[in-house]
């Protein structure tokens, strides 16, 4: 009985390191997915921050006394918002 029980062992020592292996290949796998995904994300991110910068240009440039009302107006929001602290 002795002898099964250290073959137990053994097998259960084996199926313990598959486990471990599995679970380290799942891992990089699955590290390796993530990365990607934040390369995309960030990548879409950028394409749309430079289309809005494009856009905005191109808005201001068409509309300077409206922009400059807009700049202005935010300016006295964030000047009254800081007064009151």
């Amino acid at each position: 009985m002795n002898d099964m029980t250290t073959v137990n062992k053994d097998k259960l020592a084996s199926d313990l390191k598959i486990v471990v292996t599995d679970a380290e290949d799942l891992m990089r796998t699955s590290a390796g997915q993530a990365r990607e995904d934040l390369a995309r994300i960030q990548a879409t991110a950028a394409a749309k921050a430079k289309a809005l910068g494009h856009n905005t240009d191109v808005y201001i440039h068409e509309n300077p006394w409206k922009a400059i009302g807009i700049a202005a107006g935010i300016g006295v929001l964030v000047g009254l918002l800081a007064g009151r602290r």
